[in-house]
């Protein structure tokens, strides 16, 4: 097979160059990369804001990692280009982090610390602060190899943040954290993103990242198919609607539901909700005003007392999983 031929189209700024005050931090202009005759990336545009947070979505192997590592430098081959709009300093998380088993974790940030550029004198106070942030403080003489999974990954945040970097990009972050280790490591996010850190955020796991992001983009099989916030993600797409609906004093709501709304049209799907609520889903395209008429006269007349109807709004997965089946067929957006 003959090697595919690309093309370095990277501009980094020269010491000087470049405008601070400028709101775009990066360029990404028709950047595609092949594996063989497998495209990864096919076309992907767009810009990065300064101190935004940029949510990075999509099934695994849309090409959210390829992408990364060309922002990264890590992947130099590539057709497009990529423009960095002033010099900044940055921080990385890969997918699947990697340190030297023998190292204690104090050492280890020390060694990249030091590789950072980090005077030696600031060190100690800087990986204490950062070792704290990660609950890792009580660890840090302790050897690398004989961490959790979880650990590790919090190792990993501690390093991408050591330098206090101007962009911090991370590359499923929450891989391996348990609830509560994924819980804080959204507050530290919200946290440094107050300071002004500009964030791109890679996951596959939409719920961790929903309630973080200012803008989402949205690839699905190299190519990028919407970027822009939540609210005109919604706009662009028509996700089945739901609605909650919360009975009074009704022990077993699911099942009053499930009888009084068998012949409900266009009815998608039914829920149990937290403290007597049920969920309808509509189906796509549906009123959601009328169908929620004809279910709220369906309850009343089966005998149920309702105290509350609310609209909810799609959740970005199902937002995402609506874009993506709408665009499957797509070559290009």
């Amino acid at each position: 097979m003959k090697p595919t031929t690309f093309r370095d189209h990277t501009h980094s700024p020269s010491q000087g160059e470049g405008n601070e005050h400028d709101p775009t931090l990066l360029s990404v202009d028709d950047v595609s990369r092949s594996y063989g005759r497998t495209w990864a990336l096919d076309g992907v545009s767009f810009v990065l804001r300064r101190g935004e947070l940029l949510g990075l979505v999509g099934p695994n192997g849309a090409g959210k990692t390829t992408l990364l590592r060309i922002l990264t430098g890590l992947e130099p081959s590539y057709k497009g280009r990529v423009e960095w709009h002033s010099k900044i300093l940055l921080g990385f998380l890969p997918q699947a982090v990697a340190f030297g088993s023998w190292r204690t974790a104090q050492e280890t940030l020390e060694l990249l610390g030091l590789l950072a550029g980090m005077a030696k004198e600031d060190l100690p106070a800087r990986i204490f602060e950062v070792l704290t942030q990660m609950n890792l403080e009580e660890a840090s003489q302790k050897r690398v190899g004989t961490f959790s999974g979880g650990m590790q990954q919090r190792l990993g945040v501690a390093q991408a943040i050591l330098h206090n970097p101007d962009l911090l990009i991370l590359d499923e972050p929450f891989n391996h954290l348990d609830p509560a280790g994924r819980i804080h490591l959204k507050r530290l996010l919200m946290h440094l993103k107050t300071k002004g850190t500009t964030i791109i955020l890679s996951s596959h796991v939409l719920s961790d990242i929903e309630a973080l992001v200012d803008r989402v983009a949205v690839l699905r099989r190299g190519h990028l198919f919407h970027c822009g916030t939540l609210s005109e993600l919604r706009e662009h797409v028509n996700p089945a609607p739901w609605v909650s609906i919360l009975l009074s004093n009704c022990r077993d709501a699911l099942e009053v539901a499930s009888q009084a709304l068998t012949d409900l049209d266009n009815l998608a799907n039914l829920q149990e909700g937290p403290e007597g609520a049920i969920h309808l889903q509509a189906r796509v395209g549906t009123d959601l005003a009328a169908f929620t008429t004809q279910a709220l006269s369906k309850l009343i007349a089966s005998g149920a007392v309702i105290d509350r109807v609310m609209p909810m709004a799609p959740s970005l997965e199902e937002m995402v999983a609506s874009l993506s089946e709408e665009s499957s067929g797509a070559s290009s957006c």
